[in-house]
């Protein structure tokens, strides 16, 4: 969530003389900052509250999040250093995502974390 605020930020602030040299529209960049942080702290709030399908929310969120980055790297990448990554970074952003997946779909699991409760507590789901 914080690196999408500082993403969001970035795009705001950024010099006339480096927008003209980056490919990436930085309003584009401050939207997208702000839906990914917008996101994570929906999440963040229904972890808290312990809503039961949050972890799996979370979980697809990542998912969504890691393909969106990579995606936007292999797009917008200009320098040698960026384009000689890009494998790299498919392989472990796809790595990512199968990781994820596996313990998203596991059979006989929703995706909820197992969460205690005292004898004089109500649980509320």
């Amino acid at each position: 969530m914080l690196i999408s605020i500082g993403a969001a930020l970035n795009g705001l602030f950024l010099p006339p003389a480096l927008v003209a040299e980056i490919s990436l529209v930085p309003l584009v960049e401050f939207i997208v900052g702000v839906m990914w942080a917008v996101i994570f702290a929906y999440i963040a709030l229904q972890l808290w509250r312990r809503k039961p399908r949050a972890p799996r929310f979370l979980g697809w969120a990542l998912v969504a999040w890691i393909g969106y980055s990579v995606f936007r790297l292999s797009v917008f990448a200009r320098a040698d250093y960026d384009r000689q990554r890009l494998p790299f970074l498919w392989v472990a952003g796809l790595v990512g995502c199968v990781v994820i997946g596996i313990f998203l779909l596991r059979p006989g699991r929703t995706g909820a974390a197992h969460m205690e409760t005292n004898d004089h507590e109500q649980r509320e789901d």
